[in-house]
């Protein structure tokens, strides 16, 4: 689970489907969003599923590249060694665009944590008193048609409402 989600409360690549015959063609932009977003959804929805089981089957790098799948390896060893893990689900929110190409999307998103807890090994509840219902992220994706990956991930303060 990713240290932003945890402390703060962080893809098999995801295709898009093709315009359907009549139906209008979107613009590279939309599309590049498109597919950013549809990837972050099967990325919380795959670790919440791999939370849910004791039977863990998550493969980060079907989602995650470069310092993205790094911070998310290191995580998961930071949290065995303390002894700390999430319960709950996570949702997406929203990713608002704030600048694409036809290759990279960076953008901000918003997960709804609120109905998660940050449980110790003794199940003990220590989840931040002071934190917030939605956290918010600045991530880079990497575009590659109709697929993409997460290459970068931060907190990002303020871009949630």
């Amino acid at each position: 689970m990713s240290a932003i989600c945890l402390m703060a409360c962080v893809p098999e690549t995801t295709r898009v489907p093709a315009p359907t015959q009549g139906s209008p063609e979107r613009s590279p932009k939309v599309a590049t969003a498109a597919v950013a977003e549809a990837t972050y959804r099967s990325y919380i929805e795959a670790l919440n599923s791999d939370r849910a089981t004791t039977n863990h089957t998550f493969e980060a790098d079907q989602y995650l590249t470069g310092s993205a799948l790094e911070g998310e390896r290191l995580s998961r060893l930071q949290f065995e060694r303390e002894g700390i893990r999430l319960d709950g689900a996570i949702r997406l929110d929203s990713l608002t665009p704030v600048r694409s190409d036809t290759s990279s999307l960076l953008g901000y998103v918003c997960l709804d944590v609120s109905e998660t807890r940050v449980l110790d090994e003794t199940e003990t509840d220590v989840t931040p008193p002071d934190r917030t219902p939605v956290v918010g992220l600045e991530v880079m994706f990497l575009i590659s048609g109709d697929t993409a990956l997460i290459s970068e991930s931060k907190a990002k303060d303020g871009v949630c409402s």
